[in-house]
């Protein structure tokens, strides 16, 4: 029972942070093509096809613990609810939150540069349209 339960705390943990990097995709698209985003954004087969995607990632990554890779040493105390397994955990951290971590800061660095240029923009058509109207 112990292994399930951690497996599907990985799972799940691994499907939020991998939804919250590609919320951050879906903003970044938003702010850097609008019109395009604006026309796209409707359509519910990409969708359930990211979301189904996320959970099999998800599954797939959790799924070793259900299969033994988390193998309890004799002497371990049998009321406690852990990995044992050091690799795994070290694998399985980067590929649940440190890729994920960086994805979400890079694109949200990518959202921040996007916000800017349009800002400098829309400073540049009011300049030029307040000298025009001058």
């Amino acid at each position: 029972m112990c292994d399930i339960y951690s497996a599907s705390d990985v799972a799940c943990s691994t499907a939020s942070i991998l939804l919250l990097a590609v919320i951050s995709f879906d903003r970044y698209r938003a702010v850097s093509r609008p019109i395009q985003y604006s026309r796209q954004s409707q359509n519910i087969q990409r969708v359930v096809f990211i979301l189904i995607a996320i959970w099999l990632i998800s599954i797939l990554l959790a799924s070793p613990i259900v299969f033994g890779i988390n193998y309890r040493p004799p002497d371990a105390n049998p009321y406690e609810c852990r990995f044992y397994n050091p690799e795994f955990s070290i694998m399985s951290s980067f590929v649940s939150f440190v890729i994920p971590c960086f994805i979400v800061l890079f694109v949200y660095i990518r959202i921040m540069m996007a916000l800017r240029k349009r800002e400098k923009a829309a400073k540049a058509r009011r300049n030029a349209n307040s000298h025009s109207d001058g």
